[in-house]
């Protein structure tokens, strides 16, 4: 057996997402990517709200938006002529932040810089991705997979290879995945054979306002927008799309997409420098019906794939990521069931079933704009990604479960509900209890190796109970939070006996999970940010225990 008791095929956002989950679990990664060199530019750069709340919880978010910007207003050109605006459009509503929401707007991270934030989190962890390296062959077994791997040493006829084993292999090898293939995978779905689009970077040397991203044309015919990159001077972003743009034509050098950006804008003035990076497609929707096989799993584009229209994709890889990352984990350290790795399929599967619903109609209403206003440019609430839950999953435990027969598993409602299956809200301006200068906000205590059990309560009578309960768990799983009102009484010894204790004066925690007079509730906020359970007292918590961990039920 491999030292690495997880392989991970395909380096991309999806791919290097689930390595550091892993790793910060204490679980060895190998990861692979066939590609000789790392990717180039932005291409799936939108980030949204919900995927950096993961980074919080991965601890990567202050380097990630040390790349990042807004999206900007889309200004659009009157042809021809091709200079003189005419209106400005909406992409990404903005928002306010507040207590529950720190991080309510979507940002721009180029996907070069995304990989290469999380490449410099893994080499924390002596994990590096093997470039020029494929996996050629796998065979499954009851207790592991063994892969057959070829290392490319610089030209196609200098290959060396190796045969490994893993307990578990990952295809995030993208929408041309292998290991779809070799699994034998159906990939349902729609082409849009009209939808052409083209998308590039390149230096833009002068005429173009750095605060817009700029638009001409009609996409039932032909059009161009170029977005400029905030934090690297002069490199912008051209994509085209229409009926009737001939993108083979147009991609097949640099000469021939400057030619079509002037044809469509008359913004000859435009000045170009060097092309880092050009790429020519069709949408495609269509996805898998299930993640797990056995002992290999799909994720990312490799399970579901779509239009860039709606900026999902690359964060519903990355949520795919975070939501395999815990339980794989725990599974290969023994402590939860292999039943629990069943759980991606129903907790994920929905939210990408919605995630390409959603996208399509983006994707429709951008080829078919019904006026000329702008305003099929305009992204939903939804789109945040802070509504996405998991209420129907079998491993959640409510008390007051939701009574509708029906739950979206994209819904606005459930970015603040703090019901079971939600996103757990932030509540800042805690005062600690039990260390003045450590942690004052529930996000500063997410991670994603552990359980945050968070206790609010009036009556230390209750106390005792819970935290017998959080001592039969694994080991290092379980973290145990404390949170009273500021009209409660709390000793040393009843702070003691909790990881956390705070003070909740502002009273931003007990408004964000809705606590009324009950004398005690307890949340356990799973290692992906999701509520798993949301109970009433012991048996509600060990209940839910039951069914995470591999550990007998007591009674």
């Amino acid at each position: 057996m491999s030292s690495s008791k997880v392989l991970i095929v395909g380096a991309g956002p999806t791919g290097l997402g689930l390595a550091l989950t892993l790793l910060q679990n204490g679980v060895s990664v190998r990861i692979i990517d066939k590609r000789p060199t790392y990717g180039l530019g932005l291409r799936g750069a939108g980030v949204m709200p919900r995927t950096l709340e993961a980074y919080n919880i991965l601890g990567i978010l202050p380097d990630m938006t040390n790349h990042a910007f807004k999206v900007p207003l889309m200004q659009f050109y009157e042809l021809p002529g091709g200079s003189r605006p005419i209106r400005t459009s909406v992409v990404m509503p903005e928002y306010q932040a507040t207590p529950a929401i720190p991080y309510p707007n979507a940002l721009v991270v180029g996907q070069d810089m995304q990989e290469q934030t999380l490449r410099s989190h893994i080499a924390k962890y002596s994990c590096h991705a093997e470039l020029n390296t494929e996996l050629q062959f796998f065979e499954q077994h009851p207790d592991h997979v063994t892969a057959t791997l070829v290392h490319h040493n610089g030209s196609e006829h200098d290959s060396t290879t190796e045969i490994a084993e893993f307990e578990y292999v990952v295809g995030s090898d993208g929408a041309h995945s292998t290991i779809r293939k070799s699994l034998g995978v159906e990939f349902p779905g729609k082409t849009y054979e009209d939808g052409h689009m083209v998308i590039c970077d390149i230096q833009i040397k002068s005429c173009l306002d750095g605060g817009f991203w700029h638009a001409w044309g009609n996409p039932i015919d032909r059009m161009v927008t170029i977005l400029p990159w905030k934090n690297r001077d002069g490199v912008f972003t051209v994509m085209m799309y229409g009926c009737k743009l001939d993108r083979v034509r147009v991609s097949s050098s640099r000469e021939e997409l400057i030619k079509e950006v002037y044809d469509i804008t008359g913004r000859t003035d435009i000045q170009f420098g060097d092309m880092l990076w050009i790429s020519q497609y069709h949408p495609n929707i269509r996805m898998v019906s299930k993640l797990r096989h056995d002992r290999v799993f799909l994720a990312g584009d490799a399970a579901h794939c779509h239009s860039h229209f709606g900026a999902q994709g690359m964060n519903a890889g990355f949520q795919d990521a975070l939501n395999l990352g815990w339980k794989l984990a725990l599974v290969v350290k023994r402590n939860a069931p292999q039943t629990l790795l069943d759980t991606c399929n129903e907790e994920r599967i929905p939210v990408i079933k919605e995630m390409l619903e959603k996208a399509e109609v983006i994707l429709q209403a951008t080829f078919t704009p019904r006026d000329n206003s702008g305003r099929e440019w305009n992204r939903g609430d939804d789109l945040r990604m802070l509504g996405v839950n998991c209420r129907k999953s079998s491993v959640i435990v409510d008390d007051n479960p939701s009574q509708a027969e029906f739950h979206a598993a994209y819904d606005t409602e459930s970015a603040t509900a703090a019901q079971a299956g939600d996103r757990a809200p932030d509540a800042p301006a805690l005062h600690n209890l039990k260390d003045p200068s450590g942690p004052t906000s529930l996000f500063q205590l997410f991670r994603c190796y552990h359980h945050t059990i968070i206790v609010f309560s009036n009556d230390p009578t209750g106390h005792a109970g819970i935290l017998a309960v959080c001592s039969e768990q694994p080991i290092g799983t379980i973290r145990t939070c404390l949170i009273v009102s500021e009209e409660t009484p709390i000793d040393d010894a009843t702070k003691g006996d909790f990881d956390f204790a705070f003070c909740d004066k502002q009273g931003h925690a007990f408004d964000h999970y809705h606590i009324s007079e009950a004398p005690l509730k307890v949340f356990a906020i799973r290692p992906d940010g999701v509520i798993g359970a949301a109970v009433s007292g012991v048996e509600g918590l060990r209940k839910y225990f039951s069914n995470i961990f591999n550990i007998p039920v007591s009674n």
